[in-house]
């Protein structure tokens, strides 16, 4: 790959290899890839743009393809563009590398296979590695997106999925549809013969190279002259286009002042145009209009934010239509408030008091008809304020200037309207007397003495009509105590009649499941005893206090997968039956961000999910100031860097805190201490480096994994720790941990880190030193030394994972002190070898993996592992072993052997317990080994399997897969007919079995793929068989196998890759017909078929008939007779012959005589 080197090649530059990672460095293209390109509708393409594009492609396969590499991959996002607009052609040499890497393969999406040849959709085999032919193909779809500016397939209305199957099992053949205009017509000529079903009638690179330069007749397609030209163009129709742009500004202009005018006064909007300042105005005298929703709060809550917009909108336009008829001045709307004032900025005498005036009757009349359009049955109700006096009026701020009026007249105004009752207009004394005072007839009735708050108590007014005033106004309700909690009473009845008709969620043993119905809001229609609420999945944005404290029985709210940002303080404090929130997945650090005091008082709340909320450094603390008896606290997956010591104040009982997938770097000391009652905690995928000076007693489970952790110390102490599982994996450690002599420790999981154990480091050497209080020695073994440290003391470990680590020797004792331990993984690592005597005390292990690492001595003394039931030591390099290694191991159940390089005793070794004259040296014996169960030896090179190599061992499972050349010898599996299930003799070249399969009563699964076999055994139709693997073998002909009797058990059936004769493999017709057992395959299942003269047809099994193989029988029948016929004349005549021929000798003699 490093040395590809072409203008339209990316330019390889090396791999990138850390942290598990890894990656290939290729060169930077600015412009991203072609399919950005192709999207970007902004950048204007023309056919010479295009073909330019197409030609770099077209160069840079042909150069692949001449230097004899397929790109296998070939679509438009690995096609890359740089900054001079050239293509390039990136991802090569991809599958080379996942192979080289023996990265398992991900089978793609089907979107990812739309640029895909048909004979590799077929063929997952061929289409990793990729073809020529395959790349021509991509070629062809990647036209169409470049020619149509669109994705593959983009004028078809199919699915990918839908795609993919009808190109994969034509007919009907599947390409996409092309218009005629949007190419030349040999481009795409060029593009059908590229995408043509059959491999062979494609064209290559080096001829659609030609051709594409026909399609330019020999131009040049050079970007940056298309570019210029397209720039003249743009130039010629520059004054044009400014001329409109004039134009439209001009009355984008108009529109701005029209608004400006709008929105502020007109002497102020001209004042700001111009750059001058608006100096505040003193108005003597003005009346100042206040009017808002009776029940807003309610209705707010019980309705979609949407639905609430359009109630203010309808209701507001109706307001400003009536303003429009009166010398008044709109100063402002604030949610459900209406402020108007007249007297300024215009003065107009005493008339202001009159213009608010007989603008309140007309509002007021027109409310009395006015229907919400989601509420169309509840009556809106509105109050109204009015009063008379000085105030001040000015302009406020630079960004979004405001008109605003201050004075003791603003507030007197609002306070009238907040005491005032729906449908009333309530009017000051000083609006009363200017009222008067015109005599122009308004009806006024006195209200009596009312209290306003900041102002005392007051002779206050209501206005209810006016001489000449003929329009009907709303008739108020009658003035009781209790009359507005009435109302909102009735307001919560019909819109619950209203809204539980049309409830999306479902009701079940007094719990709601709300998921996943694109709610905005907290539903209000449900039983008040509910005690849970599923409101996962939805579009909340808030949570208010209605309708959730109505719901006085809830005890589990689920509000994740929201998009809520606000949570009204206080909102859970009365709800003292809620043990469990849920708020994961939602925007709550905007509620952080906002400075809010927090959500209050969580009293019985137990269990609480903030997980990916984005939170980051002091924002938990709103959700969890006081929350007394949170137990179980999940903050995983935001961006918390630092725990601080107050973090938990509020939550003293906290028992389980999950804080993975954060950035913490430090944790204040002080933080966990205080938390007595703290048992578990998670703290992984973060970055911490060091853990020094644990002292968390009280912690019972602790999880580290998958941090920076390079020491980990636990406090010296002689207290007892409660620590019982540590997971430490995924870290950085240099050496095994120091723990106190008294823990309870049971699990330890310190897999993937860089301990070497026998490395004695400065650091090490430092540990062990300073902690005195450990006391014990264990002798280090070495090749060359050995030297003294102290033992870790962990007499309760049961679990121990050093896997992935850098251990090449196991120290002398190390296990001296884990008298309890069950299970030891040491897989992954550099063991050359492994000794376990007596002194090792692993007297309990019941399993033990030393796989994939470079062992070649393996020492077990008899008796000691006799608890041990599973042992994994494969893919290591082992030879010569102990004769009786492993029938040395009383309870061993599981022994997997696989990739070494073993051999196998003879049964008379195994019965004399030793190996006998001519035995192959290092063979071992699995003779009279009664509790193994499961024996893998796949990839050993063995060269041959004796006979009763199983003697006396109730084998259930057999693997033999991959020793090419084996021979199997007579009676080989003897003694395994009982319980011999799973079967597995794959790739080893076998041309004979001698191995009477039928025999084996119990036999589920048989895999002889990848062999030379020819023949099988009869089977009966008493086999337990469910699958049988014939892959890839030289099978004719199975009719005398009698497989069709295996139907009853029989449920897979692999027999792709074999020369099947069709009329000799008849009963498979029926087989597929019956469907009992799955063919995997089948519609690629091809055999034989021989016609007349020997001719033979390959032909899809399922296409075979019985009367057409009993027609050919027939006609063979009719040749043979024929043949024989022409024989026995052609006999009969040449007898004929020689006989006159003889005769007619003799009679010339005697003639002669």
């Amino acid at each position: 790959m490093k040395d590809l080197r072409h203008e339209n090649v990316n330019l390889f530059l090396g791999f990138f290899s850390d942290c598990g990672i890894f990656a290939i460095v290729t060169e930077y293209c600015s412009r991203g890839s072609l399919e950005d390109l192709l999207r970007n509708e902004d950048m204007k393409l023309d056919w010479m743009f295009k073909s330019s594009l197409v030609m770099d492609l077209i160069k840079g396969i042909r150069y692949l393809h001449h230097r004899d590499f397929a790109h296998g991959r070939l679509k438009s996002r690995n096609c890359v563009v740089d900054g001079r607009f050239v293509l390039k052609i990136t991802d090569y040499g991809y599958n080379e590398l996942l192979e080289a890497q023996k990265c398992p393969y991900i089978q793609p999406s089907p979107e990812e296979l739309l640029w895909t040849a048909p004979e590799l959709l077929r063929d997952p085999d061929m289409r990793r590695k990729g073809t020529f032919k395959g790349d021509i193909y991509s070629f062809a779809i990647i036209l169409q997106e470049v020619v149509a500016r669109g994705p593959p397939y983009c004028t078809s209305e199919l699915s990918a999925e839908e795609i993919i199957k009808k190109v994969k099992k034509p007919p009907p053949l599947c390409r996409p549809n092309i218009a005629p205009e949007v190419a030349p017509l040999t481009c795409l000529q060029v593009m059908k013969q590229c995408w043509a079903e059959a491999p062979e009638r494609r064209p290559t690179f080096e001829e659609i190279f030609h051709k594409f330069k026909t399609i330019n007749k020999g131009k040049k397609t050079n970007i940056i002259d298309s570019m210029l030209r397209m720039l003249e163009q743009y130039s010629s129709n520059l004054e044009d286009l400014i001329r409109e742009r004039t134009e439209e500004l001009e009355i984008e202009k108009q529109k701005t002042e029209k608004l400006l005018s709008q929105m502020l006064p007109p002497s102020v909007a001209e004042a700001l145009k111009t750059g001058g300042t608006v100096e505040p105005e003193y108005f003597d005298q003005v009346t100042i209009y206040f009017s808002d929703i009776v029940g807003f709060t309610s209705i707010s809550a019980l309705s979609e934010p949407i639905e609430v917009v359009d109630l203010l909108n309808d209701l507001y336009t109706l307001f400003d239509a009536v303003l429009g008829n009166h010398d008044v001045y709109k100063v402002e709307t604030i949610g459900d408030a209406y402020m108007v004032a007249s007297g300024l900025p215009k003065r107009n005498g005493n008339k202001h008091a009159a213009e608010i005036a007989n603008m309140s009757l007309d509002i007021l009349s027109s409310v009395g008809t006015f229907k919400m359009r989601h509420m169309p049955d509840i009556p809106l109700r509105i109050r109204i304020g009015l009063h008379t006096g000085p105030c001040v009026a000015g302009v406020v701020g630079l960004t979004m200037p405001r008109y605003c009026l201050f004075g003791d007249t603003v507030n007197t105004a609002s306070r009238m309207e907040s005491t005032g009752l729906p449908y009333r207009i309530h009017v000051s004394q000083s609006t009363v007397d200017t009222l008067r005072s015109l005599n122009e007839g308004y009806e006024i009735i006195p209200r009596g003495k009312t209290e306003l708050r900041g102002k005392g108590v007051e002779d206050t007014y209501w206005l209810v009509g006016k001489k000449g005033f003929l329009k009907p106004l709303p008739k108020p309700p009658e003035i009781k105590p209790g009359t507005m909690k009435l109302y909102i009473i009735f307001l919560l009845a019909v819109v619950n009649t209203r809204t539980a008709e049309g409830t999306s969620c479902e009701m079940a043993n007094s719990q709601a499941f709300c998921h996943n119905k694109d709610l905005h809001q907290i539903p209000h229609e449900l039983h008040l005893n509910v005690n849970k609420i599923d409101l996962s999945g939805n579009l909340i944005q808030s949570i208010p206090e209605m309708p959730l404290s109505l719901y006085t029985s809830l005890q589990c709210l689920d509000l994740s997968s929201n998009q809520i940002s606000f949570i009204t303080p206080g909102v859970f404090a009365h709800m003292t039956s809620l043990l469990e929130i849920n708020l994961a997945k939602n925007h709550l650090y905007e509620l952080a961000q906002n400075g809010t005091e927090g959500i209050g008082l969580l009293p019985k709340v137990e269990i609480m999910d903030l997980s990916h909320n984005s939170l980051y450094n002091g924002m938990a603390e709103y959700f969890i100031k006081q929350a007394p008896t949170l137990q179980y606290l999940s903050l995983a997956d935001n961006s918390i860097v630092m725990i601080s010591h107050k973090m938990f104040q509020g939550s003293p009982s906290l028992v389980e805190i999950d804080l993975q997938s954060n950035i913490i770097m430090e944790i204040e000391e002080g933080a966990f201490e205080t938390l007595v009652n703290l048992s578990k905690l998670n703290l992984s995928t973060n970055s911490i480096t060091c853990i020094s000076d644990f002292n968390l007693r009280q912690l019972e489970i602790l999880d580290l994994s998958r941090n920076s952790i390079e020491t980990f110390h636990i406090t010296k102490s002689d207290d007892e720790y409660s620590l019982r599982c540590l997971d430490l994996s995924e870290n950085k450690l240099l050496h095994f941990p120091v723990f106190p002599q008294v823990n309870k420790l049971v699990t330890l999981n310190l897999s993937n880190n860089l301990i070497q154990l026998t490395t004695e480091s400065p650091h090490n050497k430092k540990d062990y030193m300073e902690n005195e209080w450990l006391d014990g020695s264990f002798h280090l073994l070495d090749q060359k030394q050995s030297r003294n440290i102290s033992s870790p003391y962990l007499s309760q470990l049961v679990y121990l994972d050093l896997s992935y680590n850098e251990i090449k020797s196991i120290p002398d004792k190390f296990f001296e002190s884990m008298l309890s331990l069950h299970t030891l993984n040491l897989s992954k690592n550099c063991l050359q070898a492994f000794l376990v005597t007596y002194d090792n005390a692993l007297m309990s292990l019941t399993v033990l993996d030393l796989s994939y690492n470079a062992l070649q001595n393996l020492l077990l003394d008899a008796g000691v592992l006799s608890n041990l039931k599973e042992l994994y030591i494969q893919n290591n390099r082992l030879q010569t072993l102990q004769f009786d290694i492993f029938s040395s191991l009383p309870g061993l159940r599981l022994l997997n052997l696989q990739s070494n390089n073993i051999s196998l005793c003879s049964m008379y070794s195994g019965l004399a317990k030793q190996r006998l004259a001519g035995e192959e040296s290092g063979c071992v014996s699995f003779v009279d080994s009664p509790t193994l169960q499961y024996l893998y030896l796949a990839d050993n090179m063995l060269n041959t399997l004796p006979a009763h190599s199983f003697y006396k061992t109730s084998l259930i499972v057999l693997d033999l897969t991959m020793n090419p050349g084996l021979k199997i010898e007579l009676k080989a599996l003897s003694g395994l007919e009982k319980s011999l299930e799973y079967l597995y003799l794959h790739g080893n070249s076998l041309m004979d079995l001698n191995i009477d399969l039928p025999c084996f009563s119990h036999l589920k699964h048989l895999n002889l793929s990848e062999n030379q076999l020819n023949w099988l055994p009869k089977w009966g139709s008493d086999s337990p068989l469910e699958v049988l693997d014939l892959r890839n073998n030289k099978f004719s002909t199975l009719q005398n196998s009698n497989i069709l009797a295996l139907e009853n058990s029989l449920k897979n059936l692999y027999l792709t890759g074999n020369p099947l004769d069709c009329c000799g493999n008849i009963w498979l017709s029926s087989m597929i017909q019956n469907k009992n057992v799955q063919i995997p395959n089948v519609e690629h299942l091809t055999c034989q078929y021989t016609q007349n003269f020997g001719y033979q047809e390959e032909m899809y099994i399922w296409n075979i008939r019985s009367e057409d193989c009993e027609k050919e029988d027939l006609k063979k029948i009719n040749i043979l007779v024929i043949l024989t016929f022409v024989l026995v004349l052609s006999v009969i005549i040449i007898g004929a012959g020689s006989f006159f021929c003889f005769r007619r000798q003799n009679f010339s003699h005697q003639f002669k005589a």
